[in-house]
């Protein structure tokens, strides 16, 4: 959204499953989410913004060796490429050319002077930038595929690992009789499957470690796997992917979708041999750390990023939905953000106070205060929640009733309360993913539509919801509203509009929920007028509210002729809204004819 139409108040979400998106500056932690570069101070809770410079999303973002720039790596037709003077995040340079379509990662050197980035597709473009002077010093494709991470070695001068989907690839800015060249050499996995790496981290003897999606590490001496490194027993490092690796106090730190951090002794991995009698180095963890359960109704965590600190507090990213501090000696964890995990799904607004409510695809349900940028309450449940409505003042006077569809075709009536989301009905409708969910203006009707291409409509009482039926479509909704006052619902369904005039309360549904009822085409002119009907409606009763608070603060002046203007400004904008009333009416009548 443009500045000048609104501002930003809180971004209450952390894209969960982004990779090396995290970073520490002191006692801040900085992350990227949409078109702003957050920034979360870990001490006080408060959160600052930085907005893209294009007003597209952001797609990488990198910390100077010094702590003084941040470079915030943006998406979009030719993005840009920004370093920011950190704290005072006044635009310092404004590097072009990079990429076509969007940046994937970028990193300093060690030394600061240069800078690399990544491009996604369709580039996948590698280059390395004196950033100073806004030039760029190499080039080179990266790969074929999508590409995670870059980073410089901390040990060897003009040395860069890439890593990403298939691939981890060891490159050099080598000189040539031509000129200085980046040469890149494709890590071979020879009998070790092919694993996409995201975790890396380079040891002090120039060795690489890497992580890999069945949990093992691959230690890598140049392009070469040198060994493989497992569990005692054969057992893998952790179940599932490795997703992270660092080093922190001589000790080498993983973290991977079990959820799990593991300390491994550093020199024993850079002295590992292996024979071929004995193809895998077998190694115990130091110590061992479970982040599952430690959000209420939550079991599962999934460690996606790691960021040490020299004060030993870790920055952890949990892609299960949360983001935590962890102390390295004590390993005591402390929540520094909730959110969902992956994509939200739906999302409404209460009618009677500044609380909303989201749908995950994570199957939670949570109930935020926006006005203060805060999680109020949470509800897991065992399917995907794919559809959420917040009932009208019609259905519930107090605003506590929400409506929430699932992918099992579940849906299921909620009521938010001072101790959490209260479960108060719930009903298997569906025989797939709820698409839509609409409670009726008047508050009677709950109408939901699914992609088994049925709606169903359900009775919404004091004392519960009852089914009354569905009506079978042609194909799944695409769209759907009620288009005056109950009276029908508009459905969008393929390429035509359907009007539906929902059933009774006393139907007949002892033999069958599917109801007999005749589906009309409803014309384009129709629903406009309808849509334009309802729209006029609701302004007409904000410009009711808005003069007659005018008229509270303007009272008629003593003056007999600046009274009587007033008088007749106010005649002339009564005049202006009984004419609005009226198109509003006619507007009414033709959606009723049509």
């Amino acid at each position: 959204l443009p500045p000048e139409l609104c501002t930003l108040h809180a971004s209450l979400g952390v894209p969960s499953a982004r990779v090396d998106n995290l970073l520490r500056l002191g006692s801040v932690a900085v992350y990227a989410a949409g078109s702003r570069v957050h920034f979360l101070d870990t001490q006080s809770g408060d959160v600052s913004y930085l907005p893209s410079l294009s007003g597209c999303a952001v797609g990488a973002i990198g910390a100077h060796p010094s702590g003084a720039y941040l470079c915030v790596a943006e998406t979009g037709c030719s993005p840009l490429c920004c370093v920011y003077e950190y704290p005072s995040l006044r635009l310092y340079r404004v590097l072009r050319g990079g990429t076509e379509r969007a940046y994937s990662a970028c990193s300093f050197d060690p030394a600061g002077a240069r800078l690399a980035t990544v491009g996604s597709s369709p580039d996948f473009m590698l280059t390395v930038w004196d950033w100073k002077t806004e030039k760029i010093e190499l080039r080179s494709k990266a790969f074929s595929q999508e590409v995670y991470r870059v980073t410089f070695s901390p040990h060897v001068d003009g040395s860069l690992v890439t890593s990403g989907t298939g691939h981890i690839r060891f490159w050099r800015m080598a000189s040539t009789f031509t000129g200085l060249k980046l040469q890149g050499a494709i890590g071979k996995f020879g009998t070790v499957a092919l694993s996409d790496i995201s975790g890396y981290v380079e040891l002090p003897s120039g060795k690489v470690l890497s992580g890999t999606d069945w949990g093992n590490l691959l230690l890598w001496n140049g392009n070469l796997i040198e060994c493989e490194v497992c569990r005692e027993g054969g057992l893998p490092c952790h179940e599932g992917s490795i997703n992270c690796l660092a080093i922190d106090a001589g000790r080498i730190v993983s973290g991977g979708d079990d959820g799990q951090i593991c300390y491994w002794d550093l020199s024993a991995v850079e002295a590992a041999e292996v024979t071929e009698e004995e193809p895998t180095f077998q190694l115990l963890p130091l110590a061992t750390l479970s982040l599952a359960a430690r959000e209420e109704g939550r079991a599962v965590a999934k460690v996606q990023s790691i960021v040490t600190g020299g004060d030993g507090k870790w920055l952890v990213q949990d892609a299960a939905g949360a983001l935590y501090e962890v102390d390295a000696t004590s390993w005591d964890s402390r929540t520094l953000r909730l959110f969902h995990a992956g994509g939200i799904t739906g999302l409404d607004v209460s009618p009677a106070g500044h609380i909303a409510v989201t749908s995950g695809a994570d199957g939670s349900v949570r109930a935020w205060d926006f006005a203060r940028g805060a999680l109020l309450h949470t509800s897991r449940f065992g399917a995907a929640a794919s559809a959420c409505a917040w009932a009208s003042t019609a259905v519930d006077p107090t605003g506590r009733t929400i409506g929430v569809g699932f992918a099992d075709g579940t849906i299921r009536v909620l009521e938010c309360c001072a101790d959490g989301l209260r479960l108060v009905s719930a009903l298997k409708t569906h025989a797939a993913r709820v698409r839509h969910l609409l409670f009726s203006p008047d508050g009677r009707l709950l109408a939901t539509g699914a992609d088994d291409d049925t709606v169903f409509f359900v009775s919404v009482r004091k004392s519960g919801c009852a089914p009354l039926g569905f009506v079978q479509l042609a194909g799944a909704p695409s769209a759907m509203c009620w288009a005056d006052e109950s009276a029908r619902l508009v459905v969008a369904c393929e390429d035509e509009l359907l009007r539906i005039t929902p059933p009774g309360e006393n139907v007949d549904n002892q033999v069958s929920y599917r109801l007999p009822l005749e589906l009309k085409q409803a014309g384009s002119e129709a629903l406009r007028a309808a849509l334009m009907g309802r729209l006029r409606a609701e302004r007409e009763r904000e410009l009711s509210a808005a003069r007659a608070r005018w008229l509270e603060d303007h009272p008629l002046p003593d003056d007999p002729i600046e009274a009587a203007d007033m008088e007749a400004a106010r005649a002339e904008a009564e005049r202006g809204a009984a004419a609005r009333g009226a198109e509003v009416k006619e507007a009414e009548a033709r959606a009723a004819a049509g």
